[in-house]
């Protein structure tokens, strides 16, 4: 096997904890990976834009509904 002079080093510096396990807390239970996960689920950077959006939809719909109501009824 044939190694660099600096990952020998980083051996004779660290490889006592290289291949450690990592510890684990007594009296605790390891948190699940969705609860870990959660931690940095995304978050509404932008607060009232989906009510915004929602009520822009809404809004546009209308329009539409409305339109389509005024050129069935000038085509009668």
């Amino acid at each position: 096997m044939n190694i660099s002079d600096s990952e020998r080093e980083v051996r004779r510096k660290y490889g006592d904890i290289l291949n450690a396990k990592r510890p684990e807390p007594k009296g605790r239970t390891p948190m699940s990976m969705a609860a870990r996960g959660a931690q940095f689920a995304p978050f509404s950077a932008l607060s009232g834009l989906d009510e915004v959006m929602d009520d822009t939809v809404s809004r546009n719909e209308e329009n539409v509904a409305a339109e389509i109501e005024k050129a069935a009824i000038e085509d009668i």
